[in-house]
């Protein structure tokens, strides 16, 4: 198991939660949370997300 194996699939699991996180910001919608609960919810879902995914392109087979 080398490196880069071990950094994609951390970076695909990573994706995932980034994508639950944002998944998560229409329910926080409809619980009517504070406008800054739905901000930091959707700014740490993206940021997740974009990691994972750049994470999954730069260890993609080389």
């Amino acid at each position: 198991m080398n490196f880069f194996a071990v950094f994609h699939v951390v970076s695909v699991i990573v994706a995932v939660i980034g994508g639950f996180i944002l998944t998560a910001v229409p329910v926080s919608w409809t619980m009517h949370d504070p406008v800054y609960v739905r901000w930091e919810l959707f700014g740490c879902g993206l940021f997740t997300l974009v990691c994972g995914v750049i994470g999954c392109y730069a260890t993609r087979k080389h």
